[in-house]
């Protein structure tokens, strides 16, 4: 658009962010699903904030189980070093091109 472009890697990086933050998101309402007896939206909301360090919740969080409460600990924890993590194992090599547009980078995770 407007004769710029994203850099490849930056795409590659957003997308191994997304799927990062889904597969741990899955992995953890699985869990949260599994140990706990509360509903499967409060258990889906609790993971989304937690994975995304919002400092948000249901209500839940002092009466889950241990399990669940440690699951959410580590969920916050990759949710925090998850995109820095995704973004330095994406990086690859570019192909040589004949012509390139100006780049413009933008903040991605």
């Amino acid at each position: 658009m407007f004769k710029r472009e994203i850099p490849v890697s930056t795409v590659h990086k957003a997308f191994g962010v997304v799927l990062w933050f889904a597969l741990i998101a899955a992995a953890g309402v699985l869990v949260l699903s599994a140990t706990e007896k509360v509903s499967y939206l409060q258990v889906l909301f609790e993971t989304i904030s937690a994975l995304g360090n919002t400092g948000l919740s249901t209500g839940i969080t002092p009466n889950l189980s241990n399990i669940g409460k440690i699951t959410l600990t580590i969920i916050m924890f990759l949710g925090r070093i998850g995109p820095v993590a995704a973004g330095f194992s994406l990086v690859g090599e570019r192909k040589p091109v004949l012509y390139e547009y100006a780049t413009e980078d933008i903040f991605v995770g």
